[in-house]
């Protein structure tokens, strides 16, 4: 204990992304700790704490199942190093939580990095850390319990969006797509990292949607006749693929999300937000990847 340092880092906080999804950050704090390690190394974590708020009436527009033993959206926590490309920052779930327990009073967690080890410690200001949240998410580390980790150096694939969806609405909108490996002590991962929207038009949009599915004749069918619906959006899937085009492994992004229309035929006022993740141990892919191909398709009939 006797040279262990702890120096307080700046944390960003996505307010108002947070706020969409009904969460107030009450308090959030972060300290990066130093200590000796082996020979003339260091060894460093960062370490977190926070207490939050749940407020469902801020939650005007969901995109989820919204019954109080369902889950409030998750609110995550990211880590890197602020001159490396946000894409690559390492993510973790810090609250997740069914909505019923979320509302009844403060919520307060903890949660710390993994260990790395450095020659020349990292200064605070060269942390990068942030809190967010989306509507709509789906994102896997390699292990479900993987506690944070500092990113090592990436080096990108080649990838590219095929948008197969056969509507207008919902429509999805990828507007971050990368894919990079990176090589740690133990493994060599791929990360595919996605972020978008799905944009929905009218009412009168999502019903054709919805008659479709249903292979109903619009035989001019209202919103009214069929308000309340919901039309579930677009499913993700990440191929991976060597340099030979043979498909290694696809990963699908399962939002279970969905865009609602109510009783009185109105729409969300705003277009969801989702972020879809996958981290991969290339150890378990028969061959070497070489390139992600990232498939857009219709949602559930």
């Amino acid at each position: 204990m006797g040279n262990k340092t702890s120096e307080a880092i700046n944390i960003c906080v996505d307010e108002l992304a947070l706020s969409l999804v009904g969460w107030q950050v009450e308090d959030a704090q972060a300290r990066l700790v130093t200590k000796p390690g082996y020979a003339n190394d260091y060894e460093q974590q960062v370490a977190f704490s926070g207490s939050f708020r749940f407020l469902p009436e801020d939650w005007t527009d969901r995109f989820k199942d919204s019954d109080g033993s369902d889950y409030a959206s998750e609110v995550f926590l990211t880590l890197n190093r602020r001159d490396t490309p946000a894409p690559s920052s390492d993510y973790k779930w810090i609250v997740l939580e069914k909505i019923r327990k979320a509302k009844k009073g403060l919520i307060r967690v903890s949660a710390k990095s993994d260990t790395w080890s450095c020659r020349v410690p990292l200064t605070t200001k060269e942390i990068d850390l942030r809190l967010t949240a989306h509507d709509l998410d789906d994102v896997r580390n390699l292990f479900i319990n993987s506690d944070l980790m500092l990113p090592s150096p990436t080096t990108p694939l080649e990838i590219t969006v095929v948008d197969e969806t056969s509507v207008d609405a919902p429509h999805p909108k990828v507007a971050v797509a990368n894919a990079f490996l990176s090589k740690g002590d133990y493994r060599t991962t791929l990360t595919v990292h996605t972020e978008g929207s799905f944009e929905f038009g009218s009412a009168e949009d999502l019903l054709k949607t919805y008659l479709g599915r249903l292979d109903w004749e619009n035989d001019g069918s209202t919103v009214k006749d069929f308000a309340p619906f919901e039309v579930d959006v677009p499913e993700i899937t990440f191929e991976i693929l060597d340099d030979s085009g043979f498909l290694l492994d696809d990963r699908p992004c399962t939002f279970y999300g969905h865009i609602p229309v109510d009783a009185q035929g109105a729409t969300p006022r705003r277009q969801p937000r989702w972020i879809g993740r996958s981290v991969i141990d290339i150890a378990d892919l028969p061959g070497d990847p070489h390139r992600v191909v990232v498939r857009v398709i219709d949602g559930e009939e």
